[in-house]
């Protein structure tokens, strides 16, 4: 495996991109620093220098302007492409299932098997509580989701010990890993119930 020690830290890490971040003028691809270093000195720039922008931003009135303008050109920029990407890649998956119904009929088909083999038969108290689960994230609002801990294509179950309230942008990053497969770029709340 292919190393690369961080300049900053002096860690020597896997050269991949879950632990440096891309640099196309590199001669590997890969930033100097790892991903860990870039977010410290990320953090403390911005703990440095947002007190002086907010300050500018409350006491200059042109500058004002330009950043409300600047981010509103920027947003409605991502909202177009997000857009413009969403239905790209639904026109992709409608083709795909015309062109080939014989593996979309097997993903199914092998899915539902693997949910069915996951159904296991609970108490009473415990149906309450995978009940309870699903009522709390839903109180808890639309970034909220719940989560099996041994994912259900891994042999997971929906026993409310295999479930948990996490971060809906933890649950889509973590996919079908192991939790111990799995190391999130920020740390994550998480709610074992």
């Amino acid at each position: 495996m292919v190393t690369k020690v961080c300049t900053k830290c002096k860690i020597e890490l896997p050269a991949t991109s879950y632990f440096f971040g891309p640099n196309k003028r590199a001669k590997d691809g890969f930033n100097s620093w790892c991903r860990e270093c870039r977010r410290k000195y990320n953090r403390e720039w911005h703990k440095t220098n947002n007190p002086i922008r907010r300050e500018r931003y409350a006491d200059d009135p042109v500058f004002r302007e330009k950043e409300l303008y600047r981010n509103k050109k920027r947003y409605q920029n991502d909202h177009e492409y997000h857009i413009k990407r969403q239905k790209q890649c639904r026109d992709y998956s409608n083709i795909y299932r015309k062109n080939n119904p014989d593996k979309v009929n097997a993903y199914r088909s092998m899915r539902r098997h693997k949910e069915q083999e996951s159904l296991v038969i609970l108490t009473q108290e415990e149906k309450l509580k995978v009940v309870r689960i699903f009522e709390i994230t839903h109180e808890a609002g639309p970034d909220w989701q719940v989560d099996h801990i041994i994912p259900v294509s891994r042999g997971g179950t929906w026993h409310p010990d295999n479930l948990q309230i996490v971060l809906k942008s933890y649950n889509l990053q973590k996919g079908a890993k192991l939790e111990n497969e799995f190391r999130p770029p920020f740390p994550f709340e998480i709610w074992n119930i």
